[in-house]
This record gives structure tokens, sequence and C-alpha cells, in this order.
């Protein structure tokens, strides 16, 4: 029977018992509210239209797509090269196998190598994703036949055999199937016993159906050849195109039978071993490739298998990116190369850098990570839907013209920090603007405008810089003056990037480095200003003042010396003479051999000499800069630091040392001795530091940044890392926030009897100092828990002594009727003798001394099961101790100690 919607619930339930029932649900319109934005809900008191809820949900998913179709795209593009390689390795392996061995028949060795790939990934989880792609890469081609093998899934050889089999016939043993082809003829020819049928962890399987395979290939290429051969002579003739010869060469390829072991060191050793010796003994009639992904190094693969399987193996070796190198493309492709885009703040970035840095290595949780902050940023932030918009086009109008008073008094208190520190910045100049910011919706309008155009221009200027920023430590050969992308990234929005001690010294060391360095850094540096025409325009002044030293450094030569102009005309003159005597070389060479060789050889002997000379020189010169005195200009030694011993070598080859003590005549003088580039030092210099000065801000210094960046990280903390102390702690301390009992109260000063006994423990615990004596704490665990077991007593007293009085008085009421009974009899009955009422009497006598003798004799009893019941109570109690001490033991709080037997070690909670 089914219930109609219009029958009450209680209607319903009253046909539980005779039939099956189905209640409808009432409040449709209320489900369909909740899940209509995913989640997205009213904000401002609920005072938000759904039109602004649908233009937040939309631009969630419009960014977050955006952002993860550049991280998929990226990461395919980082490990292109490894997969094209790995998959020119599979292609190229066991083509054409029969001639090489009629060419080759003399050289032949008793055993067939397996072609090995050996695909190192390093220390990455994310490894399957790379996998994956890989083998996609592989299965494009037909002919290629992938099993992919698991140490989990593999768990010993007859289960390894069945998954291979399994996934290169892209079948299911365990069920009937026609397409399996019958092993019986192979077995024919062995020497095993023919059956009805072949088990499915056996080879012979695979061989008949790769047989199989090959016969039906073979027919189809005799049937469609000549039509391809047709295609490929007029599209050669039309297009010149590559893609008919990858065709044909697909459809001659034979077909392959690739093993891919994702994680060796996982895998069993001996399994690894019997799948090498027995695929080495159908290598000549199955084409097996091995791939074998190794997350450590090539000496634990060389370890762990035997000489005997190694020599069956010809090994090739594949290198993937490591995780950190796909991080830091990922930050400067979504954070840094984006302009409007969503951006993280500071706490967010760097709780998700460490987690990728000390924790777990993973570019999947980084993205996971990434993607809660983004969808939390629109999910709470009724100011996300300015993000992600140019400032200056006409759909940020529509959007200002849009928002109401409740958005504009929001955007000051989701803006404070920013908000306020730049009215503190106005308020000594301009008062007039703090009060209208305060008061004038338009006023604060056109300034959030303008903060969010001001955010815009300096992500264009901060990319520019960035990537110059990058260039200049790339002129540096030591590591100490580079810094990841990730980490430099971090310096940003922690504070200015300029500001840094990292980049202070990157410029003032910039005056070491050579002249042909330094043009070449200061042309890439117009490059990038270049690129983009809204960084030209921003940057107009830098290009200005780069043109003017670039013209100035036409007057050097490749040293970065003066050209005079009679060095120029001596210059052309030996031009002229070198062409005129290189004709003349060219029509003696064929009649004076001899004579050329032997000047030859004097040549070479005096630049042997020539270049000993200058050895030698050098040598004398870099002593003396060794032994120089280095004195500041207030007469002190300073202390030497790594960055100056690893750039001696800069100022060797410039030629100068400005570690020397000088003096205000010396200044001059060597101001006078200055030629070529040395001149041009400090303003090169100069134009370095105003560039990055410029363009390496921070974020912080911009107001209303809050509207683009996310700045919150506690949401982060508590969704992605484990906080089990808290957790544990709050279970223990307050039980009843997770039993949702009446009977546990959340005062921390009063111990209930009626808690846990490992709560009872734990708030004892948070009582007691560093070293806990184990004596004291049962004594106050005993007395906690005996309230408790005096109060189950009374109870239990209670109860019994009220079922004793229920049985006393229905034992009376029986005995009363008893009584009446008799006493009928008794009138009837007429007693003989006096004999007779003697002995009833005595009998009656026996009868009450024998109640009362049971009586004490109870008395007694009940005092022995008394005493018995509590000792029975103190062991009971000291095993419920020992087991929540224990329990307290395994979740880290308290040790034992060697100090003293019976005292126990605080380890949390105040253990200083």
């Amino acid at each position: 029977m089914v219930a109609n919607s219009t029958i009450n619930i209680t209607e319903a339930y009253d046909s539980l018992s005779q039939a099956c029932f189905i209640l409808w649900p009432t409040d449709k319109k209320k489900h369909k509210d909740y899940t209509k934005n995913d989640g997205f809900q009213s904000l401002m008191d609920k005072t938000e239209t759904e039109d602004f809820i649908n233009q937040r949900h939309d631009k969630y998913y419009k960014i977050w797509n955006n952002i993860k179709t550049k991280i998929d795209k990226l990461m395919f593009d980082l490990n292109l090269s490894a997969t094209n390689g790995i998959f020119n390795f599979v292609s190229s392996k066991l083509n054409n196998t029969d001639n090489a061995d009629s060419i080759n028949k003399d050289i032949q060795l008793p055993f067939k190598e397996i072609p090995t790939g050996l695909i190192f990934s390093g220390i990455n989880p994310d490894d399957k994703r790379m996998y994956k792609q890989i083998v996609s890469k592989i299965k494009t081609v037909p002919t290629n036949h992938v099993a992919v093998l698991e140490s989990k899934d593999c768990i010993n050889l007859k289960n390894t055999m069945k998954i291979i089999i399994e996934q290169l016939m892209e079948t299911n043993l365990n069920e009937e199937n026609e397409n399996i082809i019958d092993a019986t003829e192979f077995y024919k020819k062995s020497k095993i016993k023919k059956s009805n049928k072949a088990p499915n962890y056996d080879p012979y399987i695979l061989l008949g159906w790769y047989k199989h395979l090959e016969g039906v290939s073979k027919i189809n290429n005799n049937t469609t050849s000549p039509v391809v051969i047709e295609d490929e002579t007029k599209e050669k003739e039309n297009n010149n195109n590559d893609n008919n010869n990858n065709s044909t060469n697909q459809s001659k390829a034979k077909h392959k039978l690739i093993l891919f072991i994702e994680d060796f060191e996982c895998f069993d050793v001996l399994l690894l071993q019997d799948l090498i010796s027995i695929f080495s003994g159908y290598s000549e009639e199955l084409p097996i490739i091995l791939l074998i992904g190794i997350a450590t190094s090539l000496e634990t693969f060389h370890q762990s298998l035997p000489i005997s399987s190694l020599s069956l193996l010809q090994i090739e070796k594949f290198k993937l990116l490591q995780s950190y190198e796909c991080i830091n493309e990922i930050i400067q492709k979504v954070f840094i190369e984006t302009i409007d885009d969503f951006k993280l703040g500071v706490k967010p970035y760097q709780y998700l850098l460490d987690n990728f840095n000390f924790l777990n290595l993973s570019v999947d949780s980084f993205i996971r990570g990434l993607k809660f902050s983004v969808m939390y940023h629109f999910y709470s932030n009724p100011l996300s839907i300015l993000s992600s918009i140019d400032p200056t086009s006409s759909e940020m109008d529509r959007i200002f013209s849009s928002l109401t008073k409740r958005h504009l008094d929001e955007a000051k208190v989701l803006t404070f920090p920013s908000f306020k520190f730049y009215i503190n910045s106005i308020k000594s100049t301009s008062p007039k603007l703090v009060y209208e910011l305060l008061t004038d919706d338009k006023v604060l309008k056109d300034s959030i405008r303008e903060g969010l155009i001001n955010l815009h221009n300096y992500h264009i200027k901060f990319r520019v810089g960035f990537e110059c920023l990058l260039e200049l430590q790339k002129l540096y050969q030591s590591p100490l003056f580079k810094k990841s992308k990730r980490a430099l990234y971090l310096l940003s929005l922690q504070e200015s990037l300029y500001d840094s001690a990292h980049v202070q010294l990157l410029i003032k060391r910039s005056k070491v480095i050579t002249y042909p360095i330094i043009k070449k850094f200061l042309e890439t540096i117009k490059l990038n200003i270049e690129k983009d025409e809204f960084a030209k325009k921003l940057l107009e002044n830098f290009v200005t003042i780069l043109n003017d030293i670039l013209l100035k450094f036409e007057k050097f030569d490749e040293n970065g010396n003066e050209i005079k102009e009679e060095e120029k005309k001596e210059r052309i003159k030996k031009r002229g003479k070198q062409i005129k005597t290189e004709e003349v070389e060219t029509k003696v060479k064929k009649e004076e051999i001899d004579d050329d060789n032997s000047y030859n050889d004097t040549l070479y002997k005096r630049e042997k000499v020539d270049s000993s000379k200058e050895n030698k020189l050098k040598n004398v010169e870099e002593e003396k800069i060794n032994d120089a005195i280095i004195i500041n200009e207030n007469g002190k030694r300073p202390q030497k630091t790594i960055y100056d011993n690893v750039l001696l070598s800069y100022s060797n080859s410039n030629g100068t040392s400005t570690t020397q003590r000088e003096t205000n005549i010396s200044k001059r003088l060597r101001a006078e001795e200055l030629r070529g580039y040395e001149t041009m030092v400090d303003e090169v210099n100069q134009f370095i530091n105003k560039f990055f000065k410029d363009t390496l801000r921070c974020y912080k210094e911009f107001p209303y940044y809050e509207i683009i960046y996310y700045t919150e990280s506690s949401k982060l903390k508590k969704s992605f890392s484990a906080q089990p102390r808290s957790v544990i702690h709050t279970a223990l301390n307050y039980p009843n926030h997770y039993l949702n009992c009446d009977c546990c109260s959340d005062n921390d000063n009063i111990i209930e009897s009626s808690l846990h006994d490992t709560c009872i423990a734990y708030k004892l615990y948070l009582e007691c100092g560093k070293l806990i004596n184990l004596y004291d704490w049962f004594v106050a665990f005993g007395n906690i828990l005996k309230d408790k077991i005096d109060k189950s007593k009374k109870k239990e007293k209670e109860q019994n002594k009220r079922i004793k009085q229920k049985q006393k008085q229905e034992a009376e009421e029986i005995a009363k009727s008893k009584e009446k009974e008799i006493k009928k009899k008794d009138d009837i009955i007429v007693l003989d003798s006096d004999n007779e009422i003697e002995n009833v009497i005595l009998i009656n006598e026996n009868k009450e001394k024998g109640k009362f003798e049971e009586h004490h004799s109870s008395d007694e009893d009940n005092e022995e099961k008394e005493e018995e019941e509590e000792e029975f109570n103190e062991k009971e109690i000291q095993a419920r101790f020992i087991r929540a001490i224990s329990e307290l033991q395994y979740f880290g709080f308290i040790k034992s100690t060697n100090r003293k037997v019976d005292h126990v070690v605080k380890l949390t909670w105040g253990s200083d």
C-alpha cells in the first residue's frame, strides 16, 4: 500500500505493521533554495540580492576554471619532454627484430635483453598524475598495449600474471568470454600435459592472443597497403606533411606489450626477479618492454636486484621534473603573470608553502588549498564581484553603478586594515578628503575604483620587475645569491621586495659585474618592458634612461674600453690589410705548403710563450689582491663575508679593487684615472636601484587590496591541517561536547564521578606539575570513583529494600490467607487429648527459634559480603586507573622516568 502526499504522518505510521509506505517531502522550495547556488548564501545580514549572489557564484567558477586550465596545461608542458623521450624509446625498441637477427647471427647472445626504461620521479606524491600522462601518450599508438602494475595489487606471481594478461587483453578472465584465445595448440608443442583450458595466469594465453593479433594485422596490411601508398603520394605532392608517414609506420609497426611498474620501492623484489626471468624466456616470441618508476636513485635499483636479473635488462634512464620545480612554475603562472585574477595574501600563501616544504611536497595538496581559498574568498566577501575585471572597462562601470550603500559600508569593514592605513596617511595633508571618504558614498566609490586601478598598474610593474630580478640572479654563479621563485614571492608579500636584504645585496654587487654581462642584463630589461604595451606606458621614464645608457655603451668596445678615432682608423686599415693578405695566401697555399707548416709551428711556439707570460701576470695580480689590507673609511678592518669571497673573481676581472683604503685626494685621483665603463658604474647602479624600487613594491601599500587578495588563514588551517591536540583536549575535558549527555557539565572546577575514567584521570592530570606521583593520582582517582560506587550501592540497596518490602507484603498476605484457612479447620477439628495441644505448642516454639537463628546468620553473611565487595571495588578501581593511564600514555601525555620509579613525566600543558 502506497500512501499519498495528502496523508498525514500519523496515519502513514499507523500502517507500518500492515504494509510499506512512502512519506513525500513537504517543503520542496526550501531544499531548492539551499542548493541553488552551491551553498552561496546571502551576506550583509541577508540583505544581499540574488543577482549579487549569482555574480559571486559565476565568478568563482569562472576564475577557478581559468586557474585550473592554466595549471593543467603547465603541468602537461613541463613533463612534455620526458613523455616524448619515453614515447620515442617505446616506439624505437623492438622494431624489425627479424632483420636484425638475420644480420647479426654471429654476434647473437644466448639470452635476449628486455628493453627497460627507468623513470626517476624523485620524492613526489603526485607521480601518478605524470604516469597517467605517459600512459595516455603511449596508448595514442593503437599497437601499444599497456599494463600498469601497483604493489598493492601484486601479491604473488599468479595474481600479477593474471593482472598483466587481463590488462593487456582488456578482458576479465574470471568471466566466460569468447574473445579469449584457446592455448591448447601451444600446450601440444610443450611438454606440459594437455588440458581443456589453460589457467588464467598462464603466459601461453598471452602468447596465443599475441599470435592471433599478428595474424589479423598482417591480413589488414595486405588488404589496405596499396590504398595507403596512393594516399601518401597524393598528400606528399600537395602538402608534404609528416602525418602520413606516422600513419603508415603505425600500420606497419608490430604490436608491443608494455609493463609499467609505478612504485618500484614498494614492489616485491623476488616477484620482480621472477617476472624478469619469465619474460626474458618469452622475449623472442613476445615483444615486451618494461617501464619502472623509481623515487630514490639508481643505486637502490642495482642493490635490490641481483646481477642475474640485471644482465637481462637493456636499461635507459629518464628523469621527470621535481615537485618544487613544478610549484615554482605554478606560482609564476598563476600569481605573477596574471594581473586581474585572484591573489593570495601573506598568511594563506605562507601556510600553503609551509605545508608543501615541510609536510608533503605535494602539488595536488597545494592546488586543493588554492581552490579552497578561491572558494571561500567568493563565498564570504560581498565585494569579490569587483575582482578579476579590468578597472578601466565598461563592465566595471556597470558593477559600480549597481552597488548599494550596504556594499560601501562593508567596504569600510572588510578593507579595514588598508582603509585605516590610507586614512592615517592622508589625514595630516588632506583632512577634507578623509571627511568625504567617511561621509560621502560617491567619493568612496571613486577612491575604491582608483585603488583598483593602482593595484592593476602595480601588478603590471611587478611582473616586469620580478622577471628582471630573476635575470639578475642568473648573473651570479654562487647559489648564495639565488632564491627560488616561491621564496621570492613570499618575500614580496611580507614586505617590499626591494627593501629585503637579498635584493639589496644583489643591487650592491651589480657594480662588480663585468661590462659585457651588465650590457646584456640592461638589454633584457628593455625587452621585458617592451613586451607589454601597458608596461611600456607605465615605465616610459626608465625606457628613456635605458636608451641613453645603451647609447653611451656604443662608445665602448667588447671589454668596456673607450674607442678613440685614431684607433678606429687603425682598425679599418688593419682589416683592409688582413683581407689583402688572405687573398694572397689563398693563391700561394698550393705552392708553399711546407713553408706554411713551418711558419705555423713557430707561431704556435710564440703563442705558447705569450700565454705563459699572461698566466704569470694574472697570478701575480691575484696574490697582490689577496695580500692587500682591507680597511674601511673609519680606519677599522671589516669582517669578510661569504659574499665577498664568492664575488672576488668579478672584482679581479674588472681590474678595480674598491676595498682598498682611500682618502679624498686618492678618490679624486682615481676618478681621473677611470676610463671606459668604469665611469658609468655608478650611473648604471643608480638606474637598477630606482627601477627595482618602483617595480618591486608590496601590495599592502595600496588601499582596498582585500577586494582581490584573500588574507585569512584560519579557515585553511581548520580545513587542511589536523589538530589532534585540541580535539583530544575538548573530548577529555568537555565530553559533553561530543556525547551530548545531561550527566556531564562544562564546569572545569568540578570533577564529577559520572565522567569517563580517562576524563577523570585527564582532569586530575591538568592539576599536577611536571612530575606526577602515581600513588597520589590513584588515591584522588579512587576517591572520585568511590562516590560513584557509593551512589550506585545506595541505589542498589534502595531497590533491594523495595523488592524485599514487596516480597514481605506478598508473603504476609499469603500467610494471612493460610492462617484463615487453618482457623476454619481448627474450628472443625476436635482435639482428643491435651498431649496433642502440647505438641503443637512445642512445634510452634521450635519454628520461632529457627526463624531467629536464620535471621542472625543472614546478618553475618551480609557483613561478609560487604567486606568482599569492598575488596572487589578496590581491585576494580585499580584496574580502571591502569586503563585510564595507559590511554593517556598512548595519546602522548605522559611517559615513565628513571629519576623516580613511582613517578611519571608530564609531556604537555605546562611541562616546561
